[in-house]
């Protein structure tokens, strides 16, 4: 059964554990050694980019240079890394070909196979738009190209009507090993029950809905994955399911949706039931909040913040629970009038929102029967312009665009980002609200690049902005162990660090404070050399590990300087990391199969803590990727219940963690 109290516990405990850290969040550790000031790079332009503030580091920084000003300079020519190497080649042109077969090794004919876009945004990576798409062939092969950009990386989503959705490991131009893959379609899992009404009579015809929750930066409610309508003894099922989260919805005219918003399917689920109550309806107009006009195709969305039924996963019983932040609610699209009508709601108080985006604005309270409740917002503008290449003068065909409300390009939001081409450099820039704004860009060999202030005003289309880009920097190195030898597969992520206002209403309190965000992503090759493109200026820090193999931490920070160039970092050195296994029993000597572990470090360590790790269900656990030292191990939920004062309390254990080592701590609770 879904417990909601234990997942409620256990997400409180893993958001208090994980809070700062990065989720794709890799760290470093630098080498040894100095760097001794400012250095120069590529030929004499008069703007030159240098590093500095690098810390320690495996000795001087190397510039590589393609001119002859490197022989001038006397420097001798070492061998090129397998990155650089790569990165010499057109990488953009390689196609992504692949083999989709099912489970028999069966090729399977008609799979559609999408290509979409990942961005690594402040603190985690996101799959936003579909770039390309193709279908396989009668042999079940694959063939991609053309839409590749460098800087960017890709997932592929492989479907078919009678197999479950099938998504790829990243693919980034820079490896050519990612872009040919094997794609082995199953059936995946199915969720089933029964749907009945309060008195427990069966109800046919009802559609039952599984929306994927892994894209839920593209949609408000999540993206479709399945469906089915109960039979005339009330019973449903949904077929081919990957795993991952989910939200199930069941709908009948007349009654009340019931949902469940969070459901983790690991493997088949045979009883998820509903019990539909009768349903209510909520209606009005989204108009102008400065000419009362109704504003038409705006999402409005209705969620539950009283108590509401909620369906338990073995259908044997109605739990209760607030609804407010888990019930993703109910939508619908306003009528060129600016109308709506929401149907199928509980009896309920709800949040009823305009949805924008990811951001929801007019936000009000309304109770179901509601029929003329009035959502304001401000009608949309536009911004046009063309993005050109600084040095020459040309357009720049390829670039992504964002519309940001500061001057801080890091900080942009990924599920706003627009990818463009356009042989002249144009864009247009849409649903711009009223106030001012910054143009953000970026481009395949170029640093991020802005405009702005530009300020636009209620439904006004601003014309004329004009983006011009700088060349960027690459910036490259390798990963090696405290041995030496080089670390394949390494994750390795440049961050920018943003100072920011810490407070508009307090600012005494701290002036400032920093915020990390991406910027570019790769992984390291065989030789354990890695290459990050397109880096602007501004003051970074690299995040690099192996988990669960090698240590994850980070290195200093370095400041880059001027214009375009190629610059090497000095060799990261990743130590080996330490585990931690056991097993816990709840007071009656029994597997607690719905326990939580965490690892508290007894010094202060650079990286983000170590996530906290779940009992299966024999009760075992598994902390991997852990620092060597001294640590204090502790049950923080037990039997689906979080704890108090875990970080000190006393039944906690201490243990010193070696490289390469394992530890055995055992738990009653």
């Amino acid at each position: 059964m879904i417990n909601g109290n234990r997942w409620v516990a256990i997400g409180l405990v893993v958001l208090a554990a994980g809070t700062g850290y990065l989720g794709f969040r890799l760290a470093t550790q630098a080498g040894t050694g100095t760097y001794d000031g400012p250095l120069d790079i590529g030929p004499p332009p008069t703007s030159t980019p240098r590093i500095s503030g690098i810390g320690s580091s495996a000795g001087p920084i190397r510039v590589m240079t393609d001119g002859p000003e490197s022989a001038e300079r006397g420097e001798t020519s070492a061998p090129k890394s397998r990155a650089l190497a790569v990165f010499e080649t057109d990488v953009e042109a390689q196609p992504v070909i692949g083999l989709v077969t099912n489970t028999d090794s069966v090729p399977v004919r008609d799979a559609r196979v999408e290509a979409r876009l990942m961005t690594a945004r402040a603190s985690r990576s996101l799959i936003g738009e579909v770039v390309a798409t193709t279908s396989t062939d009668v042999r079940g092969q694959f063939s991609l190209s053309g839409f590749q950009r460098l800087g960017e990386q890709y997932v592929l989503d492989v479907t078919h009507p009678e197999y479950a959705l099938v998504r790829t490991p990243s693919i980034d131009p820079l490896r050519p090993s990612t872009t040919m893959r094997d794609i082995v379609l199953g059936s995946g899992a199915h969720v089933a029950g029964t749907i009945s009404n309060e008195g427990g009579t069966p109800l046919a015809g009802v559609e039952v809905t599984a929306y994927d929750l892994e894209l839920v930066s593209l949609s408000v409610g999540g993206s479709e994955e399945g469906r089915a309508t109960s039979d005339a003894q009330g019973r449903y099922e949904i077929e081919h399911l990957r795993g991952g989260r989910k939200r199930v919805v069941a709908r009948a005219p007349g009654l009340a949706n019931a949902e469940v918003s969070l459901l983790k399917v690991r493997a088949s689920v045979e009883t998820l039931d509903f019990k539909l109550a009768a349903g209510h309806i909520l209606s009005g107009r989204v108009v102008d909040a400065d000419t009362g006009a109704g504003i038409g195709d705006v999402l409005v969305r209705a969620r539950p913040v009283g108590s509401s039924p909620t369906p338990s996963r073995g259908g044997s019983s109605v739990r209760r629970r607030p609804g407010g932040g888990f019930q993703t609610g109910e939508t619908t699209k306003t009528a060129p009038d600016g109308s709506f009508r929401i149907a199928g709601l509980t009896r309920f108080q709800h949040v009823l929102s305009a949805v924008r985006g990811r951001e929801e604005v007019g936000t009000i309270n309304a109770m179901p029967g509601d029929e003329a409740v009035e959502l304001r917002m401000r009608i949309q503008g536009a911004i046009a312009g063309r993005v050109i290449d600084a040095a020459t003068g040309e357009p720049v065909t390829r670039f992504s665009v964002t519309v940001s409300r500061g001057p801080r390009p890091a900080l942009v939001s990924a599920a706003a980002t627009r990818r463009i081409a356009d042989p002249d450099g144009a864009f247009t820039a849409l649903d711009v609200a009223p106030g001012i704004h910054h143009v953000v860009v970026e481009a395949p060999g170029y640093a991020t690049g802005m405009a702005g202030p530009v300020e636009t005003g209620l439904g006004d289309r601003v014309g004329g902005v004009e983006v011009r880009l700088e060349r960027g920097i690459v910036v490259h190195g390798r990963v090696v162990d405290d041995e030496g030898d080089p670390i394949a597969g390494a994750g390795v992520l440049i961050v920018e660090e943003v100072e920011v206002g810490a407070s508009a209403t307090h600012p005494g309190i701290l002036s400032q404070r920093r915020i990390d965000a991406a910027r570019s992503a790769g992984t390291t090759f065989a030789d354990g050399s890695y290459l990050l493109p397109n880096v602007g200026q501004g003051r970074f820090h690299l995040t690099v590990g192996k988990r669960p193999q090698h240590v994850s931490t980070d290195t200093e920070s370095f400041t880059l300087i001027g214009g375009e160039g190629t610059i090497a970092l000095s060799e990261v050195v990743l130590a080996r990391a330490a585990t931690v296994t056991g097993i816990v029993f709840d007071d009656a000597g029994r597997p607690d199969h719905a326990a939580v572990v965490t690892a508290f470090p007894q010094v202060r360590m650079s990286g983000g803590p170590p996530s906290p790790a779940g009992t299966d269900a024999q009760g075992h656990y598994r902390l991997e990727g852990l620092r060597p030292g001294t640590w204090r191990i502790a049950v923080t939920v037990a039997r689906g219940r979080a704890k108090m004062d875990t970080r000190n309390g006393s039944d906690g254990r201490t243990v010193t963690l070696v490289p390469g080592g394992t530890v055995s701590v055992d738990f009653r609770d």
